[in-house]
Order: C-alpha cells, then sequence, then structure tokens
C-alpha cells in the first residue's frame, strides 16, 4: 500500500513531501513535493513540484505582504502575478487615506496565467468587507451585505448592475421560524431547508 511521506528541516518547516510505493525498490517514489525553501520569517520562497514545476514567492520586506507568485516549468512561464496593496483615498472604506492598507488592492497590470491577462482591482468597506472587484476587462461584482455583515446581494456591475445572487437571512424576532437563526430566509433561485442541526 502506498504511504505518504514527508520530509522536514532543522526548524520542523515541511521540505518534501510525496507518496512511497510499497514496492518503491522496484517503483521507486513519486515526490508530490520536491524541495521547499523559506526565508528568515519562514515564508515559503520557492517550491519545486514533482511535475519540474518551480513556485516562487517575493514578499515586501517592511509589511512581510506577497507581492510576487511565480510558477515556471523550464522556459515556460505558467503564471506570473504581482500583488498591490496600495490604497486610493476611499477605496478601503469612507474616509480611509492613500497608501498600504494592509488589505489586496489590485493584482497588477501585466499580472497573466498561461499568458491570458489576471489584472484584477478591488474595494472594501469600513470593516473591511469586500464591495467591489472586478478583472482584465471582462467581469466586474458589487456585494451588499446586511448589518450583521452577512453578504445579501451580487451585482454584475458590467451588465447593468444585473441581480447575480440575492437573498436574506432570518434576523427578525417574529419572523418565521420565529427567532433569528442567520439561516437563509429566501432565495431567488435556491429553496433550503435544514436539518436539526442547522445544515443545508
Amino acid at each position: 500500500m502506498p504511504v505518504l511521506t514527508y520530509g522536514f528541516n532543522a526548524g520542523a518547516l515541511l521540505t518534501q513531501g510525496g507518496w512511497v510505493s510499497f514496492s518503491c525498490l522496484l517503483a521507486g517514489h513519486f515526490l508530490m513535493l520536491v524541495h521547499t525553501t523559506y526565508d528568515a520569517a519562514q515564508h515559503v520562497t520557492a517550491m519545486t513540484l514533482g511535475s519540474g514545476t518551480t513556485e516562487a514567492y517575493n514578499y515586501i520586506n517592511v509589511r512581510m505582504q506577497l507581492m510576487e507568485q511565480k510558477a515556471t516549468n523550464g522556459s515556460i512561464t505558467l503564471m506570473d502575478l504581482t500583488y498591490n496593496y496600495s490604497s486610493t483615498p476611499g477605496a478601503s472604506g469612507s474616509g480611509s487615506m492613500q497608501g498600504n492598507s494592509g488589505q489586496l488592492m489590485a493584482i497588477s497590470s501585466g499580472s497573466k496565467i498561461y499568458g491570458q491577462p489576471r489584472d484584477e482591482t478591488f474595494g472594501y468597506d469600513n470593516v473591511g468587507g469586500l464591495v467591489t472587484a472586478s478583472g482584465w476587462a471582462e467581469w466586474g461584482r458589487q456585494y451588499k451585505y446586511d448589518r450583521w455583515g452577512n453578504r445579501t446581494q451580487t451585482l454584475d456591475t458590467l451588465n447593468g448592475n444585473a441581480v447575480l445572487q440575492n437573498f436574506t437571512l432570518n434576523q427578525q424576532p417574529g419572523s418565521s421560524p420565529t427567532a433569528p437563526n442567520n439561516q437563509v430566509a429566501a432565495d431567488t433561485q435556491n429553496s433550503i431547508t435544514y436539518t436539526l442541526r442547522r445544515r443545508w
């Protein structure tokens, strides 16, 4: 029977992992994760996968935020994404200032996956909830929430704010069931029932 094995460095961080065949002397090892390296802050900086794909990660030194993620296999670049945390005034909530918001504000222009553009932008409300998102001029979304922070609506901003998702939660005493329970009370496309353990 195959056995999943792991390798660790002196700091007890995972460096290697893969399946070992029960007849490994004949079949050899199949490593899903061949090698992993870390920086002094224990961030993953590079990974080599069993397929030969290598992933590299670069960070902003001061804030230790992921700045770039790149995957290559030989001479082929599979993915190259650059992350941006700089916010314009108001983009991280009413009254927010320009500067590093601590939240991902954009996957920068020029970022690609398999050669295709994958730039994206994001906007947030005062409590850090995602309120707008758009990508490579092909899609755009706006998200609305109730006062408890539950998302209640998703709009397509590139299609006249067409409603893609619209539902409410039972939060008001006197509704059915009689006590607030944070369950979906209505949905425009789905019929939802719950078990006694409040599972869908």
